[in-house]
């Protein structure tokens, strides 16, 4: 496989090399000499530790849904590019198995039982993101400032669920925005000033009802 423009930071390559010795020592693939990262192709990952995550934890994802078999991912060369797995009824955490995947491009884990916090540091992971979608599900916690490191998001939609704390001023860096939905959570505090930059820019669509913010959005 080519060399991978956005290569994941030293410490989820340890983590991935970890896992993927782990896995391979049990019996499973990996290694070798296939294409993808270490030796093991983006479609192997997911097959195989992000599928196995959120199989793990029950709901209606118990059938043959992998990547290639199903529309719940896509993917280019074994590179991994969307994750489509809305309204399936996932309980457990989003997780962090996700980073591993380099070329992950947009991620739709909306209308589940997810809930757990996010965290900031599988957000540093994953710079090349462009849509993540977590609606309607029982996230909680804050919204981590890390999250300004995701500049090439397009999507941001995390409504109906159970975040709280003020929102980040680091949205405000979040230039390529176009959908912010944040509408149906506890989030409170001041609307950041910064959210203004994001109308100078692409934003089409903002929604922070049904939350205990204060103030306006700045223009």
């Amino acid at each position: 496989a080519a060399a991978r423009g956005g290569a994941v930071g030293a410490a989820a390559r340890r983590k991935r090399q970890t896992d993927i010795e782990q896995y391979s020592a049990q019996g499973g693939g990996g290694g070798g000499d296939g294409g993808g990262f270490l030796g093991v192709s983006d479609v192997t990952w997911f097959n195989e530790r992000v599928w196995r995550d959120l199989a793990g934890v029950g709901g209606d994802i118990t059938g043959d849904f992998r990547c290639g078999r199903e529309l719940v991912c896509t993917y280019v060369d074994d590179d991994v590019n969307a994750i489509f797995i809305s309204d399936r009824h996932i309980r457990g955490v989003v997780p962090a198995t996700l980073a591993g995947l380099t070329y992950l491009r947009s991620v739709d884990l909306s209308r589940n039982s997810l809930q757990g916090t996010l965290s900031g540091a599988m957000f540093r992971e994953m710079r090349d993101l462009e849509h993540l979608v977590l609606s309607a599900n029982r996230i909680s916690g804050t919204l981590p400032s890390e999250i300004g490191l995701l500049t090439k998001l397009q999507t941001l939609n995390l409504d109906h669920n159970m975040l709280s704390g003020p929102l980040p001023t680091e949205l405000g860096l979040l230039r390529n925005l176009r959908s912010l939905r944040l509408e149906f959570n506890e989030f409170g505090g001041s609307i950041p000033a910064h959210l203004g930059n994001l109308s100078q820019w692409y934003l089409q669509y903002l929604y922070l009802g049904d939350n205990h913010l204060r103030g306006s959005v700045p223009a």
